[in-house]
């Protein structure tokens, strides 16, 4: 396959992935004024005519965060909230200076939880990004006091719709007792059963 034909498959790509495929710099400026590939931001490029995609693109400069509360519950369309910035997790001590460039508010967690809930969705594009599950992501909001009771009953009512299974109340009460034990959302659960 050839590079560009490599890159192209991949829908939007970084300036690095282009070199490491074998596109040279010359390459990716004549496919960038061909109009085969658009400019997403700096050192992202998509195939052309594919729609923008904040989240795809936000997971290609911060390969190692995670979509987490709002930005998660989102991606599961478990809120008709408009989310004010992306929230992603990091390891704890994580620092980027370019965060605040991109509205991604950082969500730190030490190492032995941060990988707790860890799935993937598929976004709008069609790209693939880490992001915790529906149960962690309600988990994450629940007590959070700068998460608007409305909006998270929004997400239980949801989760409850779409999400809940013998399964995901086994892994609510799982993460619940390693994250979150003082958690009050077994309560609401319980009521509404």
């Amino acid at each position: 396959m050839q590079p560009l034909d490599f890159v192209l498959s991949k829908g939007m790509f970084t300036t690095r992935m282009a070199y490491e495929s074998g596109l040279t710099k010359r390459e990716l400026q004549a496919a960038l004024a061909e109009g085969v590939i658009t400019k997403m931001a700096r050192g992202i490029y998509a195939r052309a005519g594919m729609p923008y995609d904040i989240y795809a693109m936000i997971a290609l400069v911060y390969p190692n965060g995670i979509f987490a509360k709002m930005s998660a519950l989102a991606l599961y369309d478990m809120t008709d909230e408009l989310p004010k910035h992306i929230d992603m997790a990091f390891p704890n001590g994580y620092n980027n200076k370019n965060l605040a460039n991109h509205q991604v508010k950082p969500f730190r967690q030490r190492l032995d939880r941060l990988h707790l809930g860890l799935s993937e969705v598929k976004t709008t594009s069609g790209a693939t990004v880490k992001v915790y599950s529906p149960v962690r992501s309600l988990l994450d909001i629940w007590d959070d006091p700068h998460i608007d009771s409305a909006v998270r009953l929004e997400a239980l009512k949801e989760y409850m719709d779409r999400y809940r299974t013998s399964k995901t109340d086994r892994e609510m009460m799982h993460l619940k007792n390693q994250l979150y034990p003082n958690s009050t959302i077994d309560y609401a659960l319980e009521v509404l059963v």
